[in-house]
């Protein structure tokens, strides 16, 4: 068919999934450095929920300020945009 996508040939396949599971390889690495300073620190009483718990913790404050930041983005356009539409009228 004439909008039809060409299909993906097997290097390309090949090379996505290699990059993929690098990239897999990699955070997960990353994540067991976490854990294991973590669990340094802290002595043997951290437990790998605990740390998904902090992790889920940071994760939630960084999306609150995140909407934070972007609502009083929209409410100083939406302000400005006001005080130009009295100023037209």
């Amino acid at each position: 068919m004439l909008y039809e996508k060409p299909r993906k040939k097997r290097k390309e396949i090949l090379f996505d999934t290699l990059l993929y599971g690098a990239i897999a390889i990699v955070i997960f690495v990353y994540f067991l450095y976490g854990f294991v300073s973590i669990t340094e620190m802290v002595g043997e009483s951290a437990k790998v929920t605990d740390v998904i718990n902090s992790v889920a913790q940071i994760a939630t404050a960084c999306a609150f300020l995140l909407a934070f930041t972007n609502t009083e983005r929209t409410v100083s356009k939406t302000a400005k945009l006001k005080l130009l539409w009295k100023q037209k009228n």
